[in-house]
């Protein structure tokens, strides 16, 4: 797991390529479709996921995490990094 942190607005992430969370969206939206309906709807108001869920706050610009960044037991989502690769690289 590579944690990233985003330039903007500080957030830790745990960073994907946009190819990985297209993946999860269509597992998860395979899933979703062959649930019936009351149960789309209790559970997850009738909507299928969506990359746009793998964005932060809308900036592309991420770094690698240091320690400090986020506190020990907080739960991170993921984010689409494009160059995730990169940044741990050093």
């Amino acid at each position: 797991m590579k944690l990233v942190t985003c330039k903007k607005c500080k957030w830790v992430s745990m960073g994907v390529s946009k190819e990985r969370a297209q993946k999860e969206v269509d597992s998860f939206n395979a899933y979703f479709k062959k649930l019936p309906l009351k149960e789309r709807k209790d559970y997850y108001g009738n909507k299928g996921a969506s990359i746009e869920s793998y964005r932060c706050c809308g900036s592309p610009e991420f770094r690698k995490f240091k320690d400090g960044d986020c506190p020990i037991g907080c739960t991170v989502s993921s984010a689409i990094v494009e160059d995730l690769d990169d940044l741990y690289k050093t």
